[in-house]
């Protein structure tokens, strides 16, 4: 099993641009963009990682008192109902 995250990212900047056709800068709002995020991750054992991961999953659900009870936590989900530090410490523990 192979696994990696990426994600759509709202970020607002402003870009200088060329127009193609009279060769002159100009301004632009740049809005999203796309990235990986982490590392990709390959298992030889797709049934351990699986014991292993969501036993935990399940023991820091416990511990943080999510109200929603699933096998994987995406980082919106975790923010919306923990705010936004506390799903850092979801992640690194």
């Amino acid at each position: 099993m192979l696994a990696f995250d990426s994600k759509d990212f709202q970020r607002r900047r402003i870009v200088q641009d060329i127009d193609p056709v009279t060769k002159d800068p100009y301004l632009v709002e740049e809005s999203t963009f796309y990235t990986p995020l982490g590392v990709g991750v390959q298992f030889n054992d797709t049934a351990a990682f699986r014991d292993v991961c969501v036993k935990r999953v399940k023991e820091l659900a416990a511990q943080f008192q999510l109200t929603q009870k699933r096998i994987i936590y995406d980082s919106y989900s975790l923010r919306e109902e923990l705010g936004h530090y506390k799903p850092y410490l979801f992640a690194t523990n």
